[in-house]
């Protein structure tokens, strides 16, 4: 015959082990909140844009210079006026989907500079040549270049020596 130690004794095991492992849930639960705080901490594993309100959300956007509603939702939800849903308000699930529209489009816009980084770096003359073409094909581009350019270094035209363009300096 058993005692009722020994049969205690197992479900009170089994219990304990229970209560470590929902301590040791809360505990990377609490971790992986800590880990995000901002926009900033989003990783796409422990942390997404789901756990964040409307502002932080617009703001992924905004930070690329974005509107949610003006320039992402109409590519979304391919509309031809902005705001315009059929008369319903967006919720946070678009906001959401938006922000990882935007999250991808920085990626990619990442990953093709960095191809423009590497053929300026490793064939100058190939990207020269690949700059004219651009340019060649579509000319309005240069002054569009050109008004960013200003707008990020606004000295650059004093750094330039006299005839030197910005593909020379580089």
């Amino acid at each position: 015959m058993r005692s009722v130690g020994t049969i205690i004794a197992p479900k009170f095991l089994i219990v304990l082990c229970f209560f470590q492992f929902l301590s040791a849930q809360d505990l990377l639960d609490s971790k992986v909140q800590t880990a995000c705080e901002s926009v900033a901490d989003i990783d796409l594993e422990t942390c997404k844009p789901e756990h964040f309100d409307i502002p932080a959300l617009k703001s992924i956007c905004e930070n690329m210079g974005l509107n949610v509603e003006n320039d992402v939702f109409p590519f979304l939800f391919l509309e031809e006026e902005p705001n315009q849903r059929n008369g319903e308000e967006f919720v946070r699930a678009d906001y959401v989907a938006a922000a990882y529209e935007c999250i991808s489009f920085a990626d990619d816009i990442d990953f093709e500079n960095s191809i423009i980084e590497n053929i300026s770096e490793d064939d100058p003359e190939t990207f020269k040549e690949i700059i004219k073409e651009i340019m060649r094909v579509n000319p309005d581009i240069i002054e569009t270049l050109l008004n960013r350019l200003e707008e990020d270094i606004p000295n650059l035209k004093d750094e330039l020596s006299e005839g030197q363009t910005f593909l020379d300096s580089q």
